[in-house]
């Protein structure tokens, strides 16, 4: 409980910053990876997620209402999308169903055009700290495949302030 105050206390000062990385200095940056692996730790990594599943409107019902956490999508054993919601993951994964349907309306046509395939499995996990674990998954995924999934937009820090306030 008092990394969560801690962290607090410190995030209200950066807010500003978050929403621009690049205006952080060094020893903001560090403090905020340390504070953020401290987190990770307490949600033990490695994360274990739910059984991937195919990317289904049946399987999206699954989730219990009102679960906030992260989610992954997978193809080929590949993870291409790591996503957040700080509201319910069974709504956010409804919203992206949907957008696949339509090509014209999906916000990623690659992803779209995997599920077109059949081949698009996903997997979910429950986390009081949704913003924080997605940039802690995406940090991991960067430093192990030297880029962000391939389906992951270039920088998305925005979910922070969304899910803190």
């Amino acid at each position: 409980m008092r990394l969560i105050r801690e962290w607090w206390i410190y995030f209200r000062t950066l807010v500003i910053t978050l929403k621009d990385p690049e205006r952080m200095s060094l020893a903001e940056r560090n403090k905020t990876i340390k504070l953020i692996t401290r987190l990770g730790k307490i949600e033990g990594f490695p994360m274990r997620f739910s059984l991937k599943l195919p990317f289904t409107l049946e399987n999206i019902r699954q989730i219990p209402r009102s679960t906030r956490g992260v989610y992954r999508f997978i193809h080929n054993e590949r993870i291409i999308y790591i996503g957040a919601s700080c509201t319910s993951i069974r709504k956010r994964l409804k919203l992206r169903y949907g957008k696949i349907q339509d090509l014209e309306r999906a916000d990623s046509i690659k992803l779209a055009e995997i599920y077109k395939t059949g081949d698009l499995q996903f997997a979910w996990k429950a986390t009081p700290f949704p913003g924080w674990i997605e940039q802690l998954l995406l940090a991991e995924y960067k430093e192990k495949n030297g880029s962000l999934p391939e389906c992951n937009s270039q920088g998305r820090s925005n979910i922070l302030i969304k899910c803190l306030y």
